[in-house]
């Protein structure tokens, strides 16, 4: 059953084991934000008239959707804690496979939901001695398009 889950998947590599066939590993998430994104380029002309051009294919102006996600650092110890985290910082400026949280149970296939998307880090909270919980906010990028707009090489 396709419903919405406490986690996501995101990794470089899929998973090739299993029904799933998803990014083989998977984050708790805090927050999702979701946000549309068209590509359009303006331009003033001599008189001051704003021209824009939107590209787009036959059904319309091309739309990329990308995310805003707080992910959760956790672990049963401060040793697994700090391999999460240094997990999640060598994805930092990568492609890598994701499927949002909305998606089939775990056991299921995903195929139908993986996407491509490259992977910034927006802000962490400080890691210290003792800590066993924090937090990373990322934004991934959208690199999933498929249009006509651009013919296939």
């Amino acid at each position: 059953m396709v419903q919405v889950q406490n986690h996501i998947h995101l990794d470089p590599v899929l998973s090739d084991t299993g029904p799933e066939y998803a990014p083989a590993t998977t984050w708790v998430i805090m927050n999702y934000i979701p946000q549309q994104e068209i590509m359009a380029a303006v331009r003033y002309g001599a008189g001051g008239r704003l021209f824009a051009h939107v590209v787009s294919d036959d059904s319309g102006p091309i739309k990329r959707e990308n995310y805003q996600l707080r992910i959760r650092i956790a672990g049963d110890t401060e040793v697994a804690m700090r391999a999460a985290y240094e997990l999640i910082k060598s994805y930092n400026g990568k492609q890598l496979y994701y499927v949002d949280s909305y998606h089939p149970d775990n056991g299921s296939s995903h195929r139908d939901y993986v996407k491509r998307v490259w992977m910034k880090i927006e802000k962490s909270d400080p890691v210290s001695v003792g800590l066993v919980r924090f937090y990373v906010d990322v934004t991934l990028l959208d690199d999933s398009i498929e249009t006509t707009a651009i013919p296939a090489i």
